[in-house]
């Protein structure tokens, strides 16, 4: 797997990319900072520079409730979706991830999804070359989407013409957080097995390897660096296993000063190095 961090671009994306380099990161993870504005630098993409970072994901920095009922916030949504989206692929952003967010009360899961994935279609369609897309899934609860396989695969069978390529971005922390039982290898290995079949494995485009405070099926997001929290090494290490995953980008979404988030990296890659 391609071990990284999300590190902040609140002094430049250029700096972001420099600590990810001292930190030994293999891949980034970063926020837009400000949607619609200029992008700093010498004006080549992030990603194609050297200095061993193998690729570079954005996360949505906003909310935008792209699967809502109401035409203002939809339309407000899709405008800050497509900035974002047209910023990421200025920075040669390997992939775009992003939440569903909710449906609206009063309307129903399938309602929502198809309002969300027709507003992702229309910002999509305001950028050439667009990045990939991969939706994240949530702990659940309530009117958010996404928390299981099966809804998540939903987003392939109902995808508009033209909302292509879309895929996933797996977060360890939200699925315990929906009820999977990630602690043991044996529950890691069961989780990927049923991803990759309900979802696709050429769909899986990045992992969010977070540990988590929060108990099983609470429907909580908790995030913890690993070994802090409910799911133990036994199962990151598994996940750290599995070859058909090798050349994907893992990253840890660890609060903190740079250095910690440092020292959890080179913890993940001891793993990764040395597999039980």
């Amino acid at each position: 797997m391609l071990l990284g961090l999300h590190l902040p671009t609140r002094f430049g994306y250029e700096r972001a990319f420099e600590d990810a380099k001292r930190l030994g990161c293999r891949s980034l993870q970063i926020f837009i900072r400000r949607p619609g504005a200029s992008l700093e630098g010498p004006g080549a993409p992030l990603g194609s520079r050297d200095g061993g970072i193998e690729s570079l994901l954005v996360h949505r920095r906003f909310a935008p409730a792209p699967g809502s009922s109401d035409d203002d916030w939809r339309r407000r949504a899709v405008e800050k979706l497509g900035q974002e989206l047209k910023a990421a692929r200025e920075l040669g952003a390997d992939a775009f991830i992003l939440h569903l967010g909710a449906f609206s009360p009063g309307s129903d899961f399938g309602t929502g999804l198809s309002l969300a994935l027709e507003s992702l279609a229309q910002a999509a369609s305001q950028v050439q070359n667009c990045p990939a897309i991969a939706i994240e899934n949530v702990p659940g609860g309530g009117r958010r989407m996404g928390s299981s396989f099966e809804e998540l695969a939903r987003c392939q069978e109902a995808a508009p013409a033209g909302l292509s390529p879309l895929g996933y971005c797996l977060d360890t922390a939200h699925a315990w957080g929906a009820g999977e039982p990630l602690s043991t290898p044996e529950g890691m290995l069961a989780w990927i097995e049923r991803a990759e079949s309900l979802l696709g494995r050429e769909n899986l485009l990045a992992f969010h390897l977070n540990d988590s405070r929060a108990a099983l099926g609470s429907r909580r997001d908790d995030h913890i660096r690993w070994g802090g929290g409910h799911l133990g090494l036994g199962g990151l290490r598994a996940l750290l296993s599995l070859p058909q995953f090798a050349r994907t980008p893992g990253i840890l979404e660890v609060d903190g000063p740079l250095e910690d988030r440092g020292r959890s990296l080179q913890e993940a890659e001891n793993l990764l190095k040395s597999p039980a």
